[in-house]
């Protein structure tokens, strides 16, 4: 998005240009204000106000609005008479009549309950045509009644924002409603109800500082502007050039802010999905017993170990999120700074009934750990299982990092991950790398794909370390990171078959075996209480590396051997006695 089409967003939202105003001109506009296309017959025009050719999001009524979420006759509204009256500032009074003779409405904000794809919830919708989307005392109340509504009947709320700036006219009290409706947004979240933003053109001030950030989910419109201050305030405090697209939806995606950018005509679509992956209405059950099989695959001797774990067309987290994930949504941002894309997180369906993902590729930086721990407590908050796919040399490790407190960041990682109080699976599918592989890895289940590797060091920093081992099979052999190794160690709990040569030749078969293993663990999971699951957990990981679990297996195996060997000598002295008898 360039400077100029920033310019233009914000002249298409300027008030005082009457004559581009979508409620007045909708009907005779007939070039797009973006790229000057001719748009009388556009049909994406026609019911969306979105022009096809370049895409641009013009503004909607809240009644607009409604009519494209809302299915047919469904919505509700409640709280229509509450309406501003202050007689003492005659020019405010004005202005409030003349709104709402222009817009219908009473007030900048309509609130109600529908149906959206069969789904309950509540809506609020700002209107920008009505004092441009300003926050007064009435608006906060009834934005604050809907949310205590949904409380109540026990349904999730729908926002979409439009403006949002403060209503100066009754100065401080516009500002004491970012108090009210946050506080009333903390009353849905102690119910686990879902809290679902749609930032719209524009979206500023005080309401995008206060509820409307406390989403679960936050969606935007693409271009729209957003921030807590204006545009022109920012580059009044600027000295350096701002960048093309500062202070839109596209802008504040990529620094971590806000989860997906959504053209208008899928919103309904994406809403709906969300609510139904929110509502976790189905869970997994066994219907039979599940055979455990690993299946050994073709050898290939020009690919060792370490090899076919790195190997570069080995399917990534995203490759398997998308073929066993049904429905899947990706979910970006730390809500803090930036995107980490090498950790991938969404929700999406596992056998119909919901899960959160967590996928890595590559080394991950603190943002990506703080993505990851988003994703676990919106687990927690709806009850959703969590599913981490493993594949990463490590975390970043460099200067930047550690400013950013990495190590603090692992650490409080883990600590969530460990005490959730949802059934977790971990799978290996790739690299498991040191600290950033196990960040992710402390689950109920551990699982590990047949030809990956799990490692407290790199495979080529040994053998950097051990000249003697020049082979990846031998560096494989000596730090035990081996599926089998993991597996008689207790670090993992099974090995996941992969097709014969590796996952890498048939992704979609590696897919399927991943799949099945993952559905037939989380059955299993789910027959477990919440307390017996986190004493279990605890168990699993405080044993590992003590007496009781590899070093009696070893000695064990020990005896075993040992045994073996005084059998097979009796058995030779029995032969010899036999011999000389005869």
């Amino acid at each position: 998005m360039t400077r100029n089409f920033s310019k233009l967003l914000s002249l298409v939202i300027n008030p005082e240009m009457t004559t581009i105003n979508m409620r007045k001109s909708s009907n005779i506009l007939e070039y797009c204000l973006s790229c000057h296309s001719d748009i009388r017959n556009d049909s994406l025009y026609v019911a969306y106000k979105v022009c096809s050719k370049c895409h641009f999001h013009y503004n909607l009524s809240a009644r607009e609005r409604i009519t494209l979420l809302a299915d047919k006759e469904t919505f509700n509204e409640v709280n229509r008479s509450l309406i501003s009256i202050d007689p003492n500032r005659m020019l405010y009074k004005e202005r409030l009549t003349k709104d709402r003779q222009h817009t219908g409405l009473p007030e900048a904000v309509v609130t109600g309950t529908c149906l959206i794809d069969g789904t309950p919830a509540a809506l609020l919708v700002m209107d920008f045509g009505f004092m441009s989307g300003s926050i007064g005392s009435v608006v906060g109340e009834k934005i604050a009644l809907c949310l205590e509504m949904a409380s109540k009947k026990k349904i999730p709320v729908i926002a979409v924002v439009s403006g949002g700036g403060s209503g100066v006219q009754e100065g401080i009290l516009s500002l004491m409603q970012m108090a009210k409706t946050s506080i009333a947004a903390n009353k849905l979240a102690e119910k686990n109800l879902p809290l679902i933003t749609i930032l719209t053109n524009p979206s500023t001030g005080q309401i995008y500082a206060s509820f409307a950030n406390l989403a679960d989910i936050i969606l935007s419109e693409p271009g729209a502007l957003m921030g807590l201050s204006s545009l022109r305030t920012i580059a009044d405090s600027t000295e350096s050039p701002l960048p093309d697209d500062v202070h839109t939806a596209e802008f504040h995606l990529r620094k971590g802010h806000i989860d997906k950018i959504v053209n208008r005509e899928n919103l309904k679509d994406i809403l709906a999905t969300l609510l139904d992956l929110l509502s976790s209405l189905y869970t997994l059950k066994p219907k039979r017993k599940y055979t455990k099989e690993v299946k050994e695959s073709l050898k290939l001797p020009s690919l060792t170990p370490v090899k076919l774990a790195k190997h570069q067309n080995r399917p990534t987290s995203l490759d398997f999120a998308v073929r066993i994930f049904s429905g899947f949504l990706e979910l970006h941002g730390d809500r803090r700074s930036i995107d980490d894309e090498s950790m991938l997180c969404g929700i999406g369906f596992l056998g119909g009934q919901s899960v959160a993902v967590i996928g890595q590729n590559g080394r991950n930086i603190p943002a990506g750990f703080h993505k990851a721990q988003r994703i676990m407590k919106l687990a927690a908050k709806f009850n959703i299982p969590l599913l981490t796919l493993i594949d990463t040399p490590g975390p970043e490790l460099n200067l930047q990092s550690e400013e950013q407190a990495l190590g603090n960041t692992i650490a409080t990682t883990m600590s969530l991950m460990a005490s959730l109080p949802v059934p977790t699976i971990a799978t290996l599918i790739g690299e498991g790398g040191s600290e950033g592989a196990l960040c992710i890895g402390i689950a109920d289940r551990v699982l590990m794909l047949e030809k990956a590797i799990y490692s407290a060091i790199s495979p080529e920093s040994t053998a950097a370390l051990h000249k003697d081992l020049k082979e990846s099979s031998d560096i494989s052999e000596f730090l035990k990171i081996s599926a089998s190794s993991c597996k008689e160690l207790q670090i993992i709990d099974s090995i996941v078959t992969e097709p014969n040569g590796g996952a890498h030749l048939n992704p979609n078969e590696a897919a399927r075996y991943l799949s099945r293993a993952l559905i037939h663990e989380l059955a299993e999971l789910q027959l477990i209480s919440t307390n017996t699951l986190l004493k279990q957990r605890y168990k699993k990981f405080r044993q590992i590396g003590e007496y009781s679990s590899y070093l009696r297996s070893a000695a064990s195996n020990e005896i075993k051997e040992l045994q073996s060997y005084l059998l097979q000598s009796v058995k030779k002295i029995t032969k010899q006695k036999l011999k000389k008898s005869n």
